[in-house]
């Protein structure tokens, strides 16, 4: 009987020691997967953006839609912010025309990039049956 129990809790140790391994493995971090210029961009948040400008979140969705400050990024419903637009924005005193700063372009091209990425992901979701 002791030599039944013993050989259960030597499996299940086995067991969990395999899974644990697997676990680790599958948590290991590789110091160069992401370099400069693979590493994903983190986006801001409209609450974050607010807290860097010292302003209301409202008025930031109104300084973004009057043309005040840098345009969001559109996903869906949710409003994001590339924070150097932002940092630039700031470094040159907040300026109210953003034609001084040059970042229409690059949030025009930004924004096209993020609707495309957004319509692939529809399409390959447009094959499945819900």
């Amino acid at each position: 009987m002791r030599e039944k129990a013993k050989a259960e809790t030597t499996t299940q140790s086995l067991r969990q020691a395999t899974i644990n391994h697997k676990r680790k493995q599958r948590m290991k971090i590789n110091p160069d997967a992401h370099t400069e210029k693979t590493r994903p961009k983190k986006l801001l948040k409209v609450s974050h953006v607010a807290s860097m400008c010292s302003l209301a979140v409202d008025t930031v969705y109104r300084k973004a839609k009057n043309g005040e400050m840098p345009a969001p990024l559109r996903l869906g419903r949710c409003c994001r912010w590339r924070p150097e637009h932002i940092e630039k924005w700031i470094d040159a005193g907040c300026p109210a025309n953003q034609g001084e700063l040059n970042l229409d372009q690059e949030a025009q091209e930004d924004q096209e990039d993020w609707q495309a990425a957004i319509e692939e992901a529809q399409e390959g979701f447009s094959s499945f049956d819900f």
